[in-house]
This record gives C-alpha cells, structure tokens and sequence, in this order.
C-alpha cells in the first residue's frame, strides 16, 4: 500500500511539474526565455552571423541572416534585470520605403504586399491576428498583433519622422 501511495504522488508531482513548465514564443525554433549564451549559439547554428554594425551591449545583441527569405537584422533584448532573451525584434531593411524623394529600395504598394504575405504566413499558424490596426498613431502606421503559445508576435509598419517607413517583427515572450 505504501509503495502504491508513494507511486502515486511521485506521479502526480510529476504531472503537475510538466504542466507547469513555462511555454515560450519561439524564434527560428530556439525558445525565448532561454539565456543570451544559449541564444547566441543557437542563432550561429542556424546561418545567422553577428552584426558586425551593431555592438552589443549588456542588455542585447544583433545579428544579420535570412528569415522568411530576406536579409534582415535581428536585435535580441534581455529581461530587466536576467540574462533571458525576452524579445526579438527582426528589422527587413531591404522593406524600408524613403518618403523624402530619395532613392528608395521598394514603393510603399510593394511594401504592403511584403506586409501582407507576412501577416498570411503567421496567420496560417497561429489564426487571424487579435489586432490589426490602420492609420499612423504614436509613429505606427499599421500593426498587427498575435497572442501564440507563451507571447505575442507583433507585424509593423513604422513612421519614422516621416522620412521612411519600416516593416519589423517583434517576438515578445510572455513568461
């Protein structure tokens, strides 16, 4: 009787162990939440190289590489006061649309066609967006917003100054 109860608990321990196990937002596969050495080699094993523009500093980290077939910037972000990457931001400078009459990469209509089929491959995994807002506010002229499994995924279109317009992602753990 005693072995049976004693199995018994070590089970249930166990059970609630695993249920309690954070979920966390993943960014080409690696876990946030993980630390900034883990996240560092992970990133390296996947293609991506450090940013050689971009020091590091003590709370974040960058890399350059290829995400959902473009050569982008990917700026890591460490919890306050931890060594866990919390958010991971992807800028799509090739995306970036010059407002000023300069020589501009793309136009804004194939700028939000890229948006577009950024929102449609997201919302194939995870559904409709919780938000989709329109118009500029507060430098932000459209964004998208999934809630997924342990975070949130943020699609932007931001207004800087009015002189270009950029279109990011943010990977924001929730734990």
């Amino acid at each position: 009787m005693k072995k049976y109860l004693l199995l018994c608990f070590l089970a249930l321990t166990c059970a609630t162990g695993y249920a309690q196990q954070a979920q966390h937002v993943l960014f080409k596969g690696i876990p946030l939440g993980c630390d900034l050495e883990t996240f560092r080699r992970q990133m390296l094993e996947k293609g991506f190289s450090p940013n050689d523009r971009r020091a590091d500093s003590p709370g974040s980290c960058s890399f350059v590489g290829k995400f959902s077939g473009d050569f982008v910037e990917v700026n890591c972000l460490l919890a306050p006061g931890t060594n866990r990457v919390s958010k991971v931001g992807v800028d799509f400078k090739r995306w970036t649309v010059v407002l000023d009459g300069r020589e501009g990469g793309v136009t804004r209509s194939q700028q939000s066609q890229r948006f577009e089929k950024l929102a449609t491959s997201i919302s194939n995994n995870f559904g409709k967006p919780t938000q989709d807002v329109k118009g500029a506010r507060d430098g932000v002229e459209r964004m998208a917003l999934w809630k997924v499994p342990g975070g949130s995924i943020h699609l932007i279109l931001h207004n800087i100054q009015g002189k270009y317009v950029t279109l990011s992602l943010l990977f924001s753990d929730g734990v």
